[in-house]
């Protein structure tokens, strides 16, 4: 019998259609990945809060017990902020002592604190807007702001719509600055080619309506119209890390302390009044006119509304007064709130005698805010947005290609430790030297560190001599009736 093969049909399978993404589509994926990355940021330290302060499998819960803020938010951050002098102190101090001696820009051999002669046009259209707009004022507005929560934004108020990107207007009319409440994120950078992938690209800014006082309006804002300031960021390139969040939990020890000791002050000043009945007398009953009578002569005695009480058949017997001493609880829990952010304890709260800090504390604080200064303030605010005015003909561009900012000290030395340090640097110049010390510095040089005046060269001196001469002026007199009043005003005694 003859077979034959066949061969089984197989069916195609059919292509699946790919659907292109319309534009619409493609930006909601992108906002719910936004949302999806700030609500798991958000879950996470949620999740590492909740082990905080537990010990023993769980069995102890330390933050329940102490009543401390498990996860903290803004609003907790904001409230403490606003109400604890020493976290407002906390926030301030830094941003305060960053910004409360402002920086000087150079431009070649220029610097922005010359005369106005002297200066080129770049750091002379930057001092008009420094003057202008009170720029630093701002910054350090700004400073504090992102002190409070994770962020804050330096808004430039400059012509075009707010959710376009700032074109070259060479106009800038208003600086403005948002905490992280008011300028929430609304969309990240999904661009993986560019330099501010995963940073804001858009904010939704709630502002003040100048149309209608106490009302306020909501913006979306490209980020090219604001610096985005951010501090003590970790693993995140847009959130950085609340002033008060590592020392929250000794603010709200102190608030316990602080107020707990001034409850138990005022009830140890007066501890109360024991009333019992003399022998052989009751006690007036609950409800009868007489304990009516004792109840309200008694309040009105302690409430001062009347300082003599007239009583019969009861002895009244003073519990007495005592003190309360929180003092050694404080000084504890204030060294590990000064000592968590790096603030020597002078410097915060000045001594309990009122005296002014060490010089070591100076010189360390000094360290402190220089570092802030470098690290901080000049890469996150300061050079964004004099970059920004140069590139949107704000002002001038600088005449040597690159500015340069210098920071002058927090805290100087005072006349005696500049005396002291100018005896040391003498007498180490001339341990060196074998007792020479004009061959390790100049007198010139030496009399700089104390801020003298150098002395003028001998040919220096014989030219003005010689002017003065001319003048009708011998050491700054009169000679012959030849100085003119204006000549003697102008006229200073030389330094010998």
């Amino acid at each position: 019998m003859k077979t034959t093969n066949k061969k089984a049909k197989v069916k195609p399978v059919p292509r699946r259609r790919t659907v292109k993404p319309t534009d619409d589509t493609t930006q909601t994926m992108i906002d719910n990945t936004t949302r999806l990355l700030q609500n798991s940021g958000q879950l996470s330290r949620a999740m590492l809060g909740n082990r905080l302060g537990r010990s023993f499998d769980g069995d102890r819960d330390l933050y329940k017990t102490f009543g401390y803020i498990r996860s903290p938010v803004y609003d907790d951050y904001r409230a403490f902020y606003d109400r604890m002098g020493l976290a407002t102190r906390m926030v301030e101090k830094f941003s305060d002592d960053t910004w409360n001696k402002p920086p000087t820009l150079i431009d070649g051999e220029a610097r922005s604190d010359m005369d106005e002669q002297q200066l080129t046009p770049f750091l002379s259209d930057w001092n008009a807007l420094v003057k202008r707009l009170g720029v630093w004022q701002m910054m350090r507005q700004a400073d504090v702001m992102c002190g409070i929560g994770r962020y804050s934004i330096l808004f430039l108020g400059t012509t075009g719509a707010y959710d376009s990107p700032a074109g070259g207007s060479r106009q800038l009319f208003y600086l403005a600055a948002y905490d992280e409440k008011q300028a929430e994120i609304q969309k990240l950078v999904t661009d993986q080619k560019s330099e501010k992938y995963g940073m804001p690209e858009e904010y939704r800014v709630s502002m003040d309506d100048p149309k209608t006082i106490g009302s306020v309006i909501t913006r979306d804002v490209h980020y090219s119209r604001c610096i985005h300031v951010s501090e003590n960021r970790l693993g995140s390139r847009v959130y950085g890390r609340p002033r008060l969040q590592e020392v929250l939990n000794r603010l709200m020890d102190l608030e316990k302390v602080t107020g707990g000791g001034a409850e138990a002050a005022w009830l140890a000043v007066f501890m109360g009044l024991l009333l019992s009945s003399k022998e052989g007398m009751q006690m007036p009953e609950p409800g009868t006119p007489e304990n009516t009578a004792l109840h309200e002569t008694m309040e009105a005695f302690v409430h001062r509304m009347q300082r003599y009480a007239v009583i019969e058949g009861v002895d009244v017997n003073n519990l007495g007064v005592s003190t309360v001493d929180i003092s050694g609880i404080y000084q504890t829990l204030a060294s590990d709130l000064t000592g968590s952010k790096g603030i020597p304890q002078r410097i915060f709260f000045g001594s309990e005698r009122g005296e002014l800090a060490s010089s070591q504390d100076m010189q360390e604080w000094n360290g402190f805010i220089g570092s802030r200064r470098v690290n901080f303030a000049e890469p996150e605010i300061l050079e964004p947005f004099v970059n920004w005015c140069i590139l949107h003909g704000v002002v001038t561009p600088p005449e040597s290609t690159k500015f340069k900012i210098v920071w002058q000290p927090v805290y100087t030395m005072t006349q005696m430790e500049e005396a002291n340090y100018a005896l040391a640097l003498a007498q180490g110049a001339s341990a060196v030297t074998g007792g020479v010390p004009e061959q390790a510095m100049t007198v010139n040089e030496f009399r700089s560190v104390v801020h003298f005046p150098a002395f003028e060269d001998i040919e220096q001196s014989a030219i003005k001599k010689e002017e003065k001469v001319e003048k009708g002026l011998i050491d700054g007199q009169p000679v012959n009736g030849k100085a003119s009043e204006k000549d003697l005003e102008e006229t200073e005694p030389e330094v010998v």
